[in-house]
């Protein structure tokens, strides 16, 4: 968002899709994060772990061959164990990533699209829940011959930056 007049209180939080470019957005990636502004709480780490898991189970899924809805799915069933499948549908999230660049690769429950060694997408299990609120989680990862590789050497991680 553009800067307004709200000032960053003890609380809250700061939600980020930081998206480094060169030269246009076909050479591009991405990084979901959020940061706590203070110290989190028990149930806002818990909820950044659940997202945590559902990152690392859609990274295990991702290798040739197999459709982008997969991905999406195994994020949403993970979520879902937690209590908050209603929460995996729109409005509360959009997609379970993306590519960025060239042609469209969503990662949705109708995508069935198969993968291939050499796309690019961001994977993020990004979630509303009622407890925190919306979360962003997620990296930038490349399918290889055999599964997945991540692009970012980024800690994934509920980042809590102290204030006085």
């Amino acid at each position: 968002h553009i800067p307004g007049n709200a000032v960053l209180e003890k609380g809250d939080f700061v939600i980020a899709e930081i998206t480094p470019f060169q030269g246009s957005i076909t050479y591009a990636a991405q990084r979901c994060t959020t940061v706590k502004v203070g110290r989190a709480s028990d149930t806002e780490r818990r909820c950044y772990d659940m997202l945590i898991e559902a990152l690392d189970g859609a990274m295990n899924t991702i290798r040739p061959g197999v459709q982008a809805k997969e991905v999406a799915l195994i994020q949403n069933k993970i979520i879902g164990r937690y209590g908050y499948e209603k929460y995996c549908n729109p409005p509360f999230m959009r997609s379970r990533g993306h590519n960025l660049g060239l042609g469209t690769i969503e990662l949705t429950v109708d995508n069935e699209l198969e993968l291939q060694p050499g796309m690019c997408m961001v994977v993020h299990p990004n979630q509303f829940t009622p407890e925190t609120g919306y979360l962003a989680c997620g990296t930038h990862v490349l399918v290889t011959e055999t599964g997945c590789e991540r692009l970012s050497a980024l800690p994934t991680k509920l980042y809590e930056v102290e204030v006085d």
